[in-house]
Parts: structure tokens; C-alpha cells; sequence
């Protein structure tokens, strides 16, 4: 899933709170790169390399945003142990989506699986994951610890999901949308939900904050959705139309295949999985575009907006508020 960078949030966010976050960020990045180190060399070199690609580090940012939302003082180095377990999961999990959808590269750069082949690069994936949950234990609450765990075994049943979805042209809005909570706006929910909880938030503030995650988690993707289809390559780095190409239908299309021609769905069903040149892609957009495939998934992007916006009518008007505002808007509007 595509996330805004620490940037775009610079952009929104207050100036002494935005250097907050960076503080904490960086603290994060210094302590992953202690995780790091492994009596393995490969596994050192593989971390460091899948590390060094950057990231957008929204996710130790959102715990940072949450814990700040409560209100209440807290210990910093919590925050940070928490951010940076977040932080190497979500680099474990993209380890193995690589070696799923045979990746060559990500962000312009090689992929691990393809300098350091498959197994290694699942069991180097299993190793990260297990330093961030350590981690974890390492901090000893146990219901931040149980908030993850459940966290990650949904993003697993959501990975799992869609590769059982595969090339199903025919899946029901209920069915993606399941996936998409589970793939995408669960972890994104769980950041918030364990900010929260070592800041002291009460249940019902809690709630509302993980409630914000889960429903900004629904719009970056489904927003992520249309950037598949009319992004820019230049600016997404992916070339226009991926998921149709490898055989998942978004909500765009799963929308506009019900409102289509038979001769426009026999068009769709001989080319969907098929790897289709870009003048077919662009076929396919078109028939999309037609049938309201796009303005309807903008729609629904806009109405998870909403939603995360009005969970947080329960925390005071503070910068850190303003800025969660602001992430939220972001996300039907950017282009990347």
C-alpha cells in the first residue's frame, strides 16, 4: 500500500510537532538499525539492503501521532520501541510479498529476492518479524502485545485471501472489501490502537483513535486503487494497470464490471491476468472510466475520509488533531 511520505505530512502538520515526530522517527531508525544485526551475515545484509530502500516510516509516525492524541504523559522510549516493531514488520511483510508476486525490484531498486533468492529471503523476513515481536516482549504490555499479534495474523488471512482471489473476476464488493481491511487498514488501525494504549487512553478513546486507522487504512487503498489504473508511472513507479494485469480485481473494476457490455466484460475476461500490452490497459481504463468504476471508488474513499475525520470528534483541538485531519484529507488527493 501506497502511504504518504514523512514529507506530506511536514506539509500539514505544525512545525514544532512535525520536529517531534522526526525525533521520533529518527530514534526509531537508530534502534532498527541495532535489530538489525544478526550472527547471520546474510540475514544482516539482506535487512540492511530491504532498509536502505527507504520508506515512507508512516507507521512508528502514526503511533507517535497517536500516543500524543491521549493527551497524557507517557514514556517516549515506548513509542519508539513500538514504532520501530511496527516498522520491521511491515519491511518482514514486504520481504514476503515480493517472493509471492516474484518482484524484481521496488522503488527502483533490486528486490531482496532477487539478489539473494527465495528461501533466504522468507527466512530473513521470519527473523525481522521475530526481532519486532520480541521487541515487543521486550516492553512486556501485554495487550499491545495481543493488539499486534491479532494484527498480524489478519494481514496474514487478508494476504491469503487474495491470493485465493486471484484471477476471480467475479468477486463480491463484501469479499474485496474484507480483504482490503484485513491486507491494509488492520495495520494501520493496530498502529493507532497501540499508541494509544501506551499513552493510557481509556477504551472509548482507544476506539476511536484505532476506528481512525482502520478507516484512513480503507481510503489510502482504495485511493492506491485508482493510482494503479491513472497514476502516473513516472511519479508511482509502477506501470499503469499492475493489479489487473496479475489478476486482481479492485473496486474499480469489480463496480464497473456489473454496469458493462457483454461484448466490454468479453474484452475484460480475455485480457484480465494475462499480462495485457499498454493499449489494452488502456482499453480497459476506458470501459472503467465509462461505467463509473472510478468516480464510485473515489466515493467510497471519500466517505472512509469522512468517517476517520468525525472518530476523532472526541480529542480536543490540538495541532495533533489538526494533523491526523490532514492525513486523512491527503489521501483522496495525492498522486503517488
Amino acid at each position: 500500500m501506497a502511504l504518504p511520505s514523512l514529507e506530506a505530512v511536514g506539509r500539514v502538520a505544525a512545525p514544532d510537532l512535525m520536529l517531534a515526530i522526526a525525533d521520533d522517527i529518527q530514534a526509531v531508525e537508530f534502534l532498527i538499525t541495532q535489530e538489525l544485526e544478526s550472527e547471520e551475515l546474510v540475514v544482516t545484509e539482506l535487512a540492511r539492503h530491504t532498509f536502505g530502500g527507504g520508506g515512507k516510516r508512516l507507521r512508528p509516525a502514526m503511533v507517535s501521532l497517536a500516543a500524543r492524541a491521549v493527551g497524557k504523559p507517557y514514556q517516549s522510549t515506548r513509542v519508539i520501541r513500538a514504532g520501530a516493531s511496527m516498522e520491521m514488520i511491515h519491511m518482514a511483510t514486504l520481504i514476503h510479498d515480493d517472493v509471492i508476486d516474484e518482484s524484481r525490484t521496488r522503488r527502483g531498486r533490486p528486490t531482496a529476492n532477487s539478489l539473494y533468492g527465495n528461501r533466504t529471503s522468507i527466512l530473513s523476513g521470519d527473523v525481522l518479524l521475530s526481532k519486532a515481536l520480541r521487541l515487543l516482549a521486550l516492553d512486556g504490555d501485554n495487550k499491545v502485545i495481543r493488539t499486534v499479534a491479532e494484527a498480524v495474523a489478519a494481514m496474514s488471512e487478508g494476504e491469503v485471501a487474495e491470493v485465493q482471489a486471484m484471477g476471480c473476476l467475479d468477486l463480491n464488493p463484501q469479499a474485496h472489501f474484507e480483504i482490503v481491511r484485513k491486507k491494509t487498514a488492520v495495520f494501520i488501525e493496530c498502529c493507532c490502537r497501540i499508541g494509544a494504549q501506551i499513552a493510557g487512553a481509556d477504551e472509548r478513546l482507544e476506539e476511536r483513535l484505532g476506528l481512525y486507522g482502520h478507516h484512513v487504512g480503507m481510503a489510502f487503498q482504495f485511493a492506491d486503487d485508482i493510482l494503479d489504473f491513472k497514476g502516473d508511472p513516472e511519479k508511482t513507479g509502477k506501470a499503469i494497470g499492475g493489479d489487473f494485469r496479475e489478476g486482481c480485481a479492485t473496486l474499480p473494476l469489480i463496480h464497473a464490471l456489473a454496469r458493462t457490455s457483454q461484448s466490454e466484460r468479453h474484452q475484460i475476461e480475455r485480457t484480465f491476468g494475462q499480462n495485457p500490452d499498454d493499449g489494452s490497459i488502456r482499453a480497459v481504463v476506458e470501459m472503467i472510466d465509462r461505467a463509473g468504476g472510478f468516480d464510485h471508488t473515489r466515493e467510497v474513499a471519500a466517505a472512509h475520509v469522512q468517517s476517520a475525520v468525525a472518530s476523532l470528534a472526541a480529542i480536543g483541538e490540538t495541532p495533533v488533531r489538526e494533523c491526523l485531519y490532514s492525513i486523512a484529507d491527503f489521501v483522496v488527493s495525492r498522486d503517488r
